[in-house]
């Protein structure tokens, strides 16, 4: 028996459905795709695409395998195909920089930050204009053992031994200090100890120590340090400053180094200075440090620490007692005797950033100046004995150093 349900409609190409609002619409179905081969290939385009204009084409070029390449004349950044076999002529003055065995491998000493190399390279210090070493003054006072053991740390370990000729001087210093420069004395790294057991001030024993006939200076610079200036601000300080020196010392420009300073005379002060030997009436000079008929200043380095040539100091007559100077204003003073006698002084450490002067507060005694002291006789000029004229001549390096550029890289 043959059954037919006619509740449902018969099957037709055209499919409708009903969507959640009501409506009645078409399902339209897409036939499948048919496909030739189980596996479908690309055709490549007969033509690459074009280059966009705004993009450069390598230039490639195909060298002929019966012709030699001639790298000289090919440009930079050319790309070349050279076929196997074809011979190359490379120009023999062109630079080639190779690295080869452990030389590839080895790597760049690490700098500290800050410290560029040519200021880690004692070598500066064989420039003629420095001499290849310094003689060293220091002075201590009183009972200061910690500050004059860290003045003296810090300096040995802050110069090379072989740069060196220290000397030491005492005024009333206090047992452990006066031990620990005899140790160093027994080691033979302080050349000579000027003791006082009282306390002789600064300018006298200052005076002792530069013109003893004993023990003559034999190195074309000196360096002065008071006790509380400590060399710990910057390791390489004295490297600094002898690219400083080789710089500008010519002639004589630069005798001095200092963190320079302006003092202002009295007429006191001036009438003792004119009276003196060493003065040979350059005008004094204005606040802009150039020589004025009407000047009153002096131009000088501050006390705590400084280089000086050793020509310059005999010259000058570095310092003078005969002004009544005992302790105070000899910085000053040596100042006009340095310009007296026709040298030049250049600034450095202005900001302490390579030695630290007066770390501490004052010590001590404060002296009168020399308008303050009495019995200073004032002496016709033309009754007194010139300083020497001919310095000492110095043994210098037989070869020229190069001197690094230093005023665009620290702040002087």
């Amino acid at each position: 028996m043959n059954y037919t349900d006619k509740s449902y409609p018969p099957v037709s190409d055209k499919l409708t459905y009903e969507r959640g609002d009501g409506a009645v619409v078409d399902l339209k179905i897409t036939p499948p795709i048919k496909l030739t081969s189980s596996i479908q290939s690309v055709t490549p385009p007969s033509q690459p695409p074009a280059v966009p204009p705004s993009v450069s084409q390598p230039v490639v070029s195909v060298i002929p395998a019966d012709q030699a390449v001639n790298v000289q004349n090919l440009k930079a950044a050319s790309t070349f195909m050279i076929p196997k076999g074809v011979p190359i002529k490379i120009n023999p003055k062109a630079r080639v920089n190779l690295r080869t065995g452990n030389e590839a491998q080895k790597p760049k000493t690490a700098q500290a930050p800050g410290s560029p190399t040519e200021f880690t390279d004692d070598r500066i210090l064989d420039h003629p204009s420095v001499g290849g070493k310094f003689t060293i003054f220091v002075l201590f006072y009183g009972d200061y053992h910690d500050l004059h053991k860290k003045c003296l740390s810090n300096l040995l370990a802050t110069v090379p031994f072989k740069r060196m000729d220290l000397r030491v001087g005492s005024n009333a210093v206090c047992q452990q200090t006066l031990d620990m420069i005899q140790g160093y004395v027994e080691q033979g790294i302080i050349t000579k100890h000027y003791r006082h057991e009282t306390n002789d001030y600064k300018y006298p024993v200052m005076r002792e120590m530069f013109h003893d006939p004993d023990c003559p200076i034999t190195t074309k610079w000196l360096l002065w340090f008071d006790d509380d200036s400590i060399c710990d601000a910057n390791s390489n300080w004295l490297n600094i400053m002898s690219i400083h020196i080789a710089q500008h010392h010519k002639g004589n420009a630069a005798h001095m180094v200092g963190a320079s300073f302006i003092w202002s005379t009295n007429k006191r002060q001036r009438e003792i200075m004119e009276s003196r030997p060493w003065y040979h009436g350059r005008p004094w000079r204005n606040q802009h440090s150039d020589s004025s008929p009407n000047g009153t200043k002096i131009i000088f380095a501050a006390g705590g620490f400084w280089a000086l040539t050793t020509e310059a100091m005999i010259a000058a007559d570095i310092p003078d007692l005969g002004t009544g100077l005992t302790h105070t204003g000899g910085d000053w003073q040596i100042g006009e005797q340095l310009y007296q006698a026709g040298y030049g002084l250049k600034q450095f450490n202005g900001n302490k950033q390579f030695v630290r002067t007066s770390s501490v507060p004052r010590r001590g005694e404060t002296k009168p100046t020399i308008d303050q002291v009495t019995n200073v006789p004032l002496l016709p000029v033309q009754q007194a004995e010139r300083p020497p004229t001919n310095p000492p001549v110095f043994e210098q390096p037989p070869a020229p150093v190069t001197v690094p550029r230093l005023r665009k890289i620290v702040d002087l």
